[in-house]
């Protein structure tokens, strides 16, 4: 805390979408500073899902994070939360419209965030869907606890 950090870009002899990328990234070293950052493909969250057309498992999505924009799927679906009982629901098929729960990604690209208690900022995102560009879904990310650099080969969807 307390060190002050300059990131200089040149935006002329970059492309709009690799400045946006490099300002994302810089949002989420300058969240960590003095700690390893490493980039995670695969993510825990809760969200709240917003579309009439049920999540489900397998289901290919954007996922919208601070200036990133990056395709990911749905691997999991571990529970949903009965707002009436305020009990969870292990291992749903699916979530429809206004359900609340916690799910597993997997991105295409790797992404470099905080949990949400830590940082809002880094720590939220959208799901958007592919076809349509609605947005879909909001979430908040439990912090990264992969450890390890993954292979190139971890990205593919």
């Amino acid at each position: 805390m307390g060190r002050a950090v300059t990131f200089l870009v040149d935006n002329g002899s970059l492309e709009p979408a690799a400045t946006q990328a490099l300002r994302g990234i810089a949002r989420a070293l300058t969240a960590r500073l003095g700690e390893a950052v490493v980039p995670v493909s695969l993510l825990h969250a809760r969200i709240c899902w917003m579309h009439p057309r049920p999540l489900r498992r397998g289901h290919k999505l954007l996922l919208k994070h601070t200036t990133n924009t990056v395709p990911t799927v749905v691997t999991e679906i571990e529970h949903r939360l009965d707002i009436a009982s305020l009990e969870t629901k292990t291992a749903p098929d699916a979530l429809g419209l206004n359900d609340l729960g916690e799910i597993r990604l997997r991105t295409a690209r790797p992404v470099f965030f905080d949990g949400y208690a830590t940082n809002r900022l880094t720590g939220s995102f959208l799901l958007i869907e592919p076809g349509t560009n609605a947005t879909v879904g909001a979430g908040m990310l439990h912090p990264p606890t992969q450890t390890l650099r993954p292979e190139p080969t971890d990205y593919t969807i």
